[in-house]
Order: structure tokens, then sequence, then C-alpha cells
């Protein structure tokens, strides 16, 4: 317990402090800040504490792969090797799940590794090894083959065996791997028969209900302990609250007079201020709105004698001056000198290339005579061509 802690009087204070430093442990292992755990540990705080998921800082190494700082917790008095998370998994299964193989030797060579923590299975019934092998890291699976009680005949909750869960996540390697250690010389486990079986069973269930049994009383004494310490640190808190209370009441008392006078001057001096401020505010509204208007009708004025410029540039367009020549009726085109031009009996005109395309008129279905050449004259005059 440092300096800090060893100041306060108050269990819950006492509590409360000890939880905010644990959870700085936790999270500097996630961040896996090797200086900052280890002063942590140093000050005294919990080596074995449970965070999020119930990991410990060990299991949060393992899981994020930090080799510095699984080596320091290692070599810490009091660390729980064999801790397990909510989900039964060990540090060897967080490291085999993501290939971490260095922190994963580090574990298989310390001295307090044993067979029942190396294959200790998960909530889904499998050991590191199997995990390994599922996910296709050989490298772990290198290093826990050097433990000489792995189980290699063990099995997950569906009943597959290592070379069947390698099968079907197609790692050949690892699979051929298996079948030759196999042929090396591992011994088949001894047979059971189904009442061994059952009692085996029988065993694990009960086994499995004393620790629920055992944690849930745990746990509702750790919560009852909760709720009495954060029950006192109110009533603490409520009084020295109180007490405060009724010393600002008393100072407030005490100095009442001349507040009051402070008081009234003050009110008096920001009135004046803020009649001044409201006389500035209301005359720079006026000259901004004023000039805004100014603005709004200078804009205005632009805008219309644009509109006024173009409309008069729109009155004065030239009109095209008319063609003196007459007009196709086929082609619609003018015919100005030296067009030919050709009419029917009514005198209806067509040019002379039209003339090759028809052979009678298109306005009375005549047929197109010689040419029309007194209004071939009469254009040619128009044009001033004579």
């Amino acid at each position: 317990m440092d300096k800090h802690i060893e100041k306060l009087d108050d269990p819950f204070d006492v509590e409360f402090i000890k939880n905010l430093q644990n959870n700085k442990l936790f999270s500097a292992s996630e961040q896996g800040d090797v200086l900052t755990v280890y002063e942590c540990l140093v000050a005294g705080r919990d080596v074995n504490f449970r965070g999020d998921g119930g990991n410990t800082p060990l299991l949060v190494a393992m899981f994020e792969n930090q080799p510095q700082l699984v080596k320091l917790l290692l070599d810490w008095e009091n660390l729980d090797f064999a801790a397990v998370n909510h989900w039964g998994k060990t540090g060897l299964h967080l490291a085999s799940w993501y290939g971490h193989s260095y922190c994963l030797a580090l574990m298989c060579q310390d001295p307090r590794m044993t067979e029942k923590i190396v294959n200790l299975k998960d909530s889904g019934e499998r050991t590191a090894l199997m995990v390994a092998v599922e996910y296709g890291y050989l490298a772990c699976v290198h290093e826990l083959a050097k433990l000489s009680f792995v189980d290699w005949h063990t099995t997950n909750k569906d009943g597959n065996s290592l070379q069947d869960v390698a099968g079907k996540n197609k790692h050949i390697v690892i699979l051929e791997y298996l079948k030759q250690k196999l042929s090396d010389g591992v011994k088949e486990p001894k047979v059971k028969t189904k009442s061994q079986k059952l009692k085996d069973i029988s065993e694990q269930i009960q086994a499995l209900e004393e620790t629920l049994e055992a944690e849930d009383k745990d746990l509702d004494n750790k919560q009852l302990k909760e709720k009495e310490l954060l029950y006192r640190k109110l009533e603490y808190e409520r009084e020295i609250f109180q007490q405060e209370q009724k010393q600002e009441k008393v100072n407030l008392l005490k100095k009442h007079e001349e507040e009051i006078d402070l008081l009234e001057k003050n009110q008096c001096e920001k009135q004046a201020d803020f009649a001044i401020t409201q006389d500035q505010e209301n005359n720079d509204l006026d000259k901004r709105q004023s000039d805004s208007k100014s603005k709004l009708h200078h804009e205005y004025n632009l805008k219309m004698m644009d509109l006024e410029e173009n409309l008069q540039a729109l009155m004065s367009i030239p009109t095209k001056k008319p063609s003196p020549a007459m007009e196709c009726p086929i082609c619609l085109e003018d015919m100005p000198p030296p067009t030919q031009i050709f009419n029917c009996p009514n005198g209806h005109l067509v040019c002379g290339e039209c003339k090759e395309k028809v052979a009678k008129c298109s306005i009375c279905t005549l047929p197109v005579m010689g040419r029309a050449t007194a209004m071939e004259q009469m254009i040619r005059s128009l044009y001033n061509m004579e």
C-alpha cells in the first residue's frame, strides 16, 4: 500500500483508490506499456487483477503479443500462472489463437507448466494445441510439442481429433506433421468404458456445480461488500456536504452587511454600464441597418441600370433586310441571280435545281413549263445587275 492510501481513513476510499490503480495496471497491460506496469506492481497493485472478460494482465499480454511484458509478469511473485478468463481460456489459448509463438514459448518453458494446464480445455472444449491446429499456426504447434505431456489425442466438443480439425480447415502441412508425430510413437490413450466415461462426466458436472456455487457465493459477498462501502461513502460525503453548507452559511451571515453594500454599489455601476452599452448597441444597430438599406438600394439601382441597358440593346437590334429575290416553294431557298427560274401555266415559280426533281407544280399540280424570263429580269434589276 503506497503513501497516498496510508493517509486515507475511510475503508471505502482505500478500496476505491485501489480499484482505480488496478484499472491503470490493466490499461497499461493492454497497451503494452511495460514501464507503467512495472511501476504499478512495485506500488503494490494486484498482479492478478481481472478486467474486461475476466482477463488478467498476463492473459492480456499473451493476447496482445507483448513478450517483454510476459517476461516481467512471469517473474513476478504471486502470479496466477494458470489463470483463465470468462471463456475458460488460458494464456496458452490466447497466444495460440493469434499465432504468438514466442509468447507461447515463454509460458511453455516456465517450470510451473504442468500437464493439467497445457491440456486445459476452454468453453469450446478445445485445448491450446487444438486452437493452434484449428487456426493453422504450425510454430505454435511446434512449441507445444516440446512438452512431453501435451495430449495429442484430444478432441473438441464435436468429437473431432487434431487430424480431423486440420483436415477440415485444409491445413495440409499441420496435418502431415500430426500424422508423422503420431506415427513416431505417441501412445494411444487407454479406451475408457462407458461407465468410466459416465463417471468422469458426473464428476466434471459435480465439480462445475461446486465451482459455480463457490463463485456465486464469492460474488454475492463481493457485491454486498461493495454496497456497504458505497453506502458508507455516500453517508460520509453527505456529512461533509452538510458541514460545508453550515460553514458557508456562518461565513455569509458574518459578511452579510458588507456584501449587501458592495452588491448595491456594484449593481449601480453595472446598471450605468449596461445603459451605456445598450445605447451604443442601439446606435450600432441603427447604423448597420442604415448601411444595409443603402447597400440594398445601391445594388438595386445597379441591377436596374443593367436591365435597362439590356432592354435598350434588345430594342435597338436592327431587323434583317428582306431579300428582294423570290423564294422557291420546294427547297424554300431564295432565288437570286443567276438562278434559273421556271413556272407553271398558272405562274407558280420553281428554281432550276428543283425543276429537275419535280415534273408538276407543288401548288397547282400542273406541268412546269418554260423559264420565267420576265421574273429573272425583274430580280436582276432589283439586284442592280442589268
